[in-house]
């Protein structure tokens, strides 16, 4: 049984209406962008080559002579191949998260109703931190496999933000707003979709760009909950939220300061948990004997590993 306070059941077709119509816009305007992006990296496919011809064609002597090379922009053009698998993989692992999402969560066939998810659960605001933390690191790993399917870096950053941004927003409604034990909860909304824009910022502004946020356990996952994520309170007590800062100092980039939060319900009241650390991450440390092996380790970056001491 989760340790959440219910939300009051209450027939809104105006609010759910407006919700799906929300969704769906977002997500229409997320496909429509997408092919824009491939028609645009099409036209700019033939006038970078058209440019790069020029270039080869003027002055080839002189060239020669003083061994110049001659930029050629990137190119960027969207692999309908890899899309299409992109496509079905989401497709997939959709319709099984959804039913996980049953197994772990509750069944998601009430009525629609909200919840007062910031003051009214006993977690202490540890929900929305996982929220936050969440969504920024699926941001960046949404930003890699738009990447793969050949979109420029910037543009993979919008989609992966996005795409995040709408996977949680799906989380909220219809799958937490129809049930029972939960409901739609705008300081979750909210801490997605600050996480989102946190990892905008983090890929935008050079002065974040040493900052970020992860997690760590204070046990393993698969013992300290039951369906690998945090369920209930005491579950959600074993997660620490970090803001981690990288201090690059020479080659010595892989060690991360933190500040984390976290939770105990030992006592009758819930009792906030302040931490500082120092780790780094798997990806960190194979990128010093490997950095092709790390690349394939990214979805590892969010996990903290650390020595930590709890202030008190």
């Amino acid at each position: 049984m989760l340790d959440r306070k219910i939300g009051k059941e209450t027939n809104s077709p105006t609010m759910k209406s407006l919700i799906t119509a929300t969704l769906v816009f977002l997500l229409v305007w997320s496909i429509r962008q997408l092919s824009f992006a491939q028609d645009n990296s099409q036209s700019a496919s033939i006038e970078f080559q058209m440019q790069a011809d020029l270039a080869k064609s003027s002055e080839p002597d002189t060239a020669l002579l003083n061994h110049r090379v001659v930029p050629v922009p990137s190119t960027y053009k969207l692999n309908q191949k890899r899309a299409l698998w992109f496509g079905l993989g989401n497709v997939a692992f959709g319709v099984a998260g959804y039913f996980w999402s049953q197994q772990a969560w509750g069944s998601s066939s009430g009525k629609f109703h909200w919840k007062n998810d910031w003051t009214g659960d006993i977690l202490a605001q540890n929900d929305e931190m996982s929220h936050t933390v969440t969504s920024y690191n699926f941001s960046r790993y949404f930003q890699t496999a738009y990447q793969w399917l050949g979109l420029s870096p910037n543009r993979s950053m919008t989609f992966g933000t996005l795409h995040s941004a709408l996977l949680a927003s799906f989380i909220e409604y219809p799958i937490d707003a129809y049930n029972p034990l939960q409901g739609l909860g705008v300081s979750d909304l909210m801490a997605n979709y600050i996480g989102c824009g946190l990892a905008l910022g983090h890929y935008h502004l050079p002065a974040l760009r040493n900052f970020a946020l992860k997690l760590s356990f204070k046990q393993a996952p698969w013992i300290a909950t039951s369906y690998g994520v945090a369920g209930t309170a005491g579950e959600f007590d074993n997660d620490i939220y970090w803001l981690t800062f990288r201090p690059v100092y020479k080659k010595i980039d892989f060690v991360q300061l933190g500040l984390g939060y976290s939770t105990n319900h030992f006592k009758v009241k819930v009792e906030r948990e302040y931490y500082i650390g120092i780790g780094t991450t798997l990806p960190d440390i194979v990128k010093i004997f490997s950095p092709k092996a790390a690349k394939w380790l990214l979805p590892l970056d969010m996990f903290y590993l650390e020595f930590h001491h709890r202030l008190e």
